[in-house]
């Protein structure tokens, strides 16, 4: 789904839906963690997906593909093998 985080209390999510952006607060706040990361000198492990449902991650790619009418398991490993899939998360990555 995207990069999602928490400001005041309200979870702010950069990616609602396929290929729709929020380049709001998020972004600007990924972009402040990763200035000051490089400022002191420390390093960051991105995440690109992940399997908890609450911030998307693979469901939400599976769940996206079922919507457009693509024939796919009910599983989420899914995300690893279906092209079209691939397809979408990797024009996310682009």
């Amino acid at each position: 789904m995207g990069f999602s985080m928490t400001y005041k209390g309200t979870m702010l999510k950069q990616f609602w839906e396929l290929f729709v952006f929020n380049e709001g607060i998020c972004l600007q706040g990924l972009d402040y963690v990763i200035v000051e990361a490089r400022r002191n000198r420390r390093r960051l492990i991105l995440s690109l997906v992940n399997n908890l449902v609450a911030f998307g991650g693979k469901t939400q790619y599976v769940k996206w593909a079922k919507e457009a009418g693509v024939n796919v398991s009910s599983s989420d490993d899914s995300f690893f093998s279906n092209p079209v899939i691939k397809d979408d998360f990797q024009a996310y990555l682009y």
